[in-house]
């Protein structure tokens, strides 16, 4: 997500909340010709810093896009050999048409057979230092080249594909259609990630749930919901504990039946994701109207005061727009000047307002954000238990497989990304490893 999900949001997530196995970059934009190409390689990938959240442990992978195949396996050579990306990941699914009307992004889901091409020549660029990985939609116009494209990334050499299930010309209109990931599962030999219309634990279950796809990754209800990755891991982690719970009582069963003593208390975890959640919410502001363009925190003194408005503003827009009486009483910050505030004082006061009104547990409605429109972010009516039930009311058309039919037989975890150490349970039980929780570019 460009301008929005960049390194300051990175950051800022990481310092405060946390949670997710790896990053992505926003999109590197390699050009289409360069008249000096080492030069041009050097200049749009100088940005990039793979250690940029090394102090939380999370690896940032680099995301380039493209058309033009020289440049753009010029450019994942230098990511991935000289600036240490742990991964390259290729964009083919920004739906922008001042991107596409350059043959990059989602319009690569227009020839599988080019797609192809680039995928294998930035395999071969980087030399086996990192996965090459493909980001992509269902398709531009339709889905009739949905699994030409798919199979395509697949041969060129893949590691795994992050499927986004909207087509460039839905843009973010309407809703993910999941029963797409389940079919990309099907039909793949790589892992699959899922992504889409993911705003909190229960969207996250019921698309490992109906999909069987192995990992998740989290972009637009990150930034409504900047603990959305802890809930997820809870939500998992509850269940861990409760069949740990359930063996211990079955072991203390069978040696009370043997006339043998019982065994001590239960496990038991913290239902309430943070103690106290406005809390967190306020350290995620501090920190991303503080950090630098950088990313780095101790670049904050050199970062214009003028600045701070404008970036915790964005973020304002789409944080608050999951709870009702903070998006009514966001509408004074969102209008105010710069002349007339101060970023400090627009801190302050949005902090203010999240100690007031932020709800313990996460926001009451899934924020569904149409970042091509940046005006603001709709809901869905009756909140997340009301989306977790639309989705299940679909119609998920049958693959003819185990793995395709609903949430699949469990993946390899390792491969689904650099952190994977899990895959989603089999098909006859519910969700309960937790998955690779991956934070969108």
């Amino acid at each position: 997500m460009e301008n929005l999900a960049d390194a300051p949001m990175r950051a800022a997530l990481a310092s405060a909340a946390g949670g997710f196995d790896e990053a992505c970059t926003e999109f590197i934009r390699v050009p289409s010709k360069a008249d000096r190409p080492a030069a041009v390689i050097r200049g749009v990938t100088a940005g990039y810093s793979a250690h940029e959240l090394a102090p939380w442990g999370v690896p940032l992978g680099a995301q380039i896009m493209g058309s033009e195949v020289r440049l753009m396996a010029a450019a994942a050579r230098r990511l991935a050999l000289e600036l240490g990306a742990p991964r390259v990941d290729l964009n083919c699914g920004c739906p922008a048409n001042s991107v596409t009307g350059n043959g990059a992004g989602s319009t690569l889901l227009k020839t599988p057979d080019r797609m192809q091409a680039l995928v294998a020549a930035l395999v071969e660029a980087v030399e086996g230092a990192a996965p090459v990985s493909v980001k992509m939609r269902s398709g531009f116009d339709d889905t009739s080249l949905f699994e030409d494209a798919l199979l395509a990334a697949q041969a060129g050499g893949a590691a795994f594909v992050t499927l986004h299930p909207r087509t460039k010309r839905q843009a973010y209109a309407g809703g993910a259609d999941w029963s797409l990931v389940a079919r990309a599962k099907a039909l793949l030999d790589i892992p699959v990630i899922g992504n889409g219309d993911v705003v909190d634990a229960a969207t996250a279950r019921k698309l490992l749930e109906l999909t069987g796809c192995d990992g998740i990754m989290v972009g637009r209800g990150a930034i409504s919901d900047p603990l959305v990755f802890h809930r997820i891991r809870a939500s998992f982690a509850a269940d861990q504990a409760a069949a740990a719970e359930r063996r211990r009582q079955e072991r203390q069963g069978q040696q009370q039946g043997q006339g043998q003593g019982g065994g001590g208390g239960g496990l038991g975890w913290e239902r309430d994701v943070w103690p106290d959640e406005a809390e967190a919410v306020c350290s995620f502001l501090e920190r991303y109207a503080s950090t630098g363009p950088d990313g780095r925190y101790e670049t904050a003194a050199a970062y214009s005061d003028q600045a701070r408005p404008g970036r915790l503003k964005k973020a304002l827009k789409y944080l608050f727009s999951g709870s009702p009486k903070l998006r009514a009483a966001c509408g004074p910050l969102l209008r105010a000047q710069v002349a007339d505030v101060s970023g400090g004082q627009l801190l302050a006061r949005a902090q203010e307002l999240v100690r007031e009104h932020w709800r313990q547990g996460g926001p009451e409605d899934p924020v569904l954000v149409n970042h091509m429109s940046l005006k603001g972010a709709s809901t869905v009516p009756g909140g997340a238990a009301a989306m977790v039930a639309a989705y299940g009311e679909r119609q998920w058309q049958p693959l003819g497989t185990a793995a395709g039919a609903g949430a699949g037989a469990g993946a390899a975890g390792g491969a689904a990304a650099a952190a994977a150490d899990a895959a989603p349970a089999a098909a006859a039980a519910p969700a309960s490893v937790a998955p690779a929780l991956v934070q969108a570019a």
